[in-house]
């Protein structure tokens, strides 16, 4: 069960973060798996090069997101920070279903690697990291203010 201690909004919003990135990451997988069926069925080494690149990205972007919130402002910007993950999740599933290189397999995988990537890092280090600082930072003013 969860913790009685947190607000009331806080602990449905934790299960929807939690359902909703589960969904997120069954369909960014089913389209990886589209995408490798559709274009590179015998060759088990892409669908395995695939799921290295998708997997750390989407643990980037989505791991943060996993985090146990105890505020109502922390639990709110979580669910902001889901934009991201479906922003992610539908670059890939849209680059997935796109056949428009598929004469040239070794340049669809280096568009693919480059949108992703330019997909994840920007969320994760202009987005989630000064978010969470300013976050941090306003938890540490409360809890100076309630001090004194």
């Amino acid at each position: 069960m969860e913790n009685s201690t947190l607000p009331a909004c806080v602990v449905p919003r934790r299960r929807f973060v939690r359902w909703f990135l589960a969904a997120l990451s069954l369909i960014t997988l089913g389209c990886i798996l589209g995408r490798f069926y559709a274009v590179y069925y015998p060759n088990w080494t892409v669908l395995g090069r695939d799921l290295e690149l998708a997997c750390p990205l989407m643990l980037l972007v989505f791991g943060p997101l996993l985090i146990p919130v105890r505020t109502v402002r922390g639990s709110m910007l979580q669910l902001l920070g889901l934009v991201c993950a479906v922003l992610l999740s539908l670059v890939i599933c849209i680059f997935s279903w796109d056949p428009s290189i598929s004469g040239a397999p070794d340049l669809t995988r280096l568009a693919y690697v480059m949108l992703v990537g330019w997909t994840a890092l920007p969320i994760f280090f202009y987005l989630y990291v000064p978010i969470c600082l300013l976050h941090l930072l306003l938890c540490f003013i409360e809890k100076r203010k309630q001090r004194k």
